[in-house]
């Protein structure tokens, strides 16, 4: 056996660490650390609730947030202080439900919607709305193709001369466009760029807003706030800046946690729609519907047993005679019991009419073999008839056999008296002596 070498372990001891020194200095020359996005598809919960990333960038700032669905929310509001931004209000809140709302933000509560529908130049305005109460109305944008005359081109139909492109269009060109669709408002001394949809804008019938923020074109405004009582009421031509595919754009997120900033905590509901039926018995009476359905599921798997024999198609036709009466009573008899009480009392009929012949008592001691000796039957015999178990039909016919015997044997000891025909199918007292 070889002896290890001081000399070789101090070289293992040198060669190791400058192995994993040279090996760690090779990775991190050749490899860097980068990030990367990745862009994958939009989860079940994201297509689920448009406001998620809304509520997630809340949260990461550390203000208090909840998502919510369901139209229970406008019926029971929330705490004076919240926030309650809805990305499509209902149309078709009661009179009475309006007055609470309109109450709630007077009280210190903060609406953030957007109007549920456009109403045109020449309609009547809904005066029993929500917005009806502070004037402010959404209308159409007119286009530059608006030119109020049928077969004649707009202003921006002409043809213009353009490099060759995907779209025809120039550099500057589409810098402009993207320059009117962008909006550019100062908030607290802090410029913020959006991006809403200017396919409509917001009317200030009343011109009492406290603050506006005016569209790129100079005609309306996208984002109305009125002050009610302690609270306000924020009104955007569209919700669409903040839901999931746009809050990432422009300063959309900024302006939503401006909005929602001097608030206690931020309800974001995502759907007003009245929720099923199913979905409302669940989340209110699910052990009740639990306990229904392992009802159900348990009488259906009881039905598939059926009780008692199949009723025949003919059976008010059928006639049965009196034999087949007596089969199946003497049938139905020996399944309860097999005829063990039947049995047994006529065991003990004959037990007490022997007691009473040779002891004088009905209820006087009977010795088996004293009965043996007595009627000239033998022990066994005796012992079948009286007192052995019955275990089957063979037994029942042996036991009434003997006990036939010993009955007439007893009676003809009495002298004179008539001799009673014994029947092991009858009671002792349908017998007589």
């Amino acid at each position: 056996m070889r002896r290890f070498r001081p000399g070789r372990r101090l070289l293992i001891i040198i060669l190791v660490p400058l192995l994993a020194v040279g090996a760690t200095l090779w990775f991190f020359t050749h490899y860097e650390r980068r990030t990367v996005e990745v862009h994958g598809r939009m989860s079940p919960a994201a297509r689920r609730n448009p406001l998620l990333a809304a509520e997630r960038f809340l949260a990461g700032i550390g203000m208090p947030v909840k998502s919510h669905r369901g139209r229970d929310l406008l019926v029971r509001l929330p705490q004076a202080g919240d926030a309650l931004v809805v990305l499509h209000m209902s149309g078709n809140l009661s009179p009475s439900q309006v007055n609470t709302l309109y109450d709630w933000i007077g009280a210190g509560g903060h609406l953030v919607m957007a109007p549920g529908r456009y109403t045109d130049d020449d309609e009547e305005p809904d005066e029993s709305g929500l917005l009806a109460r502070v004037g402010v109305l959404l209308r159409h944008r007119a286009t530059d193709n608006d030119c109020g005359c049928d077969g004649e081109k707009g202003a921006g139909d002409g043809k213009t001369e353009a490099p060759a492109g995907g779209d025809g269009k120039s550099a500057a060109e589409e810098e402009k466009a993207a320059q009117e669709g962008t909006v550019t408002a100062v908030l607290d001394g802090q410029p913020v760029t959006l991006a809403p949809n200017l396919s409509g804008f917001l009317d200030d019938t009343r011109g009492t807003a406290s603050l506006a923020i005016a569209d790129s074109r100079g005609r309306g405004a996208v984002l109305l706030q009125y002050r009610i009582g302690s609270g306000r009421l924020t009104v955007l031509n569209s919700m669409d800046i903040f839901t999931n595919s746009a809050i990432g754009d422009q300063d959309h997120a900024y302006l939503l946690a401006w909005l929602v900033a001097k608030n206690n905590r931020t309800w974001l509901l995502y759907s007003s729609n009245m929720e099923s039926l199913l979905a409302l018995l669940w989340r209110s009476q699910a052990p009740f519907l639990v306990a229904l359905a392992a009802t159900l599921l348990l009488a259906l798997w009881a039905w598939q047993f059926r009780l008692g024999p199949l009723e025949e198609e003919d059976g008010r036709e059928r006639q049965r005679n009196v034999l087949a009466h007596v089969d199946a009573s003497g049938m139905y008899g020996w399944r309860i019991d097999r005829a063990a009480s039947l049995l047994a009392t006529n065991r003990n009929q004959v037990l007490r009419r022997w007691a009473a012949r040779h002891t004088g008592r009905a209820d006087g001691p009977v010795d088996a073999e004293e009965i043996a000796s007595r009627t000239g039957l033998a022990r066994e015999e005796v012992a079948m008839a009286l007192f052995r178990e019955v275990r089957g039909e063979q037994d029942l016919i042996a036991a009434s056999h003997w006990l036939q015997q010993l009955e007439n044997r007893t009676l003809s000891s009495r002298g004179g008296r008539e001799r009673a025909a014994f029947n092991p199918h009858q009671t002792g007292t349908e017998r007589t002596a």
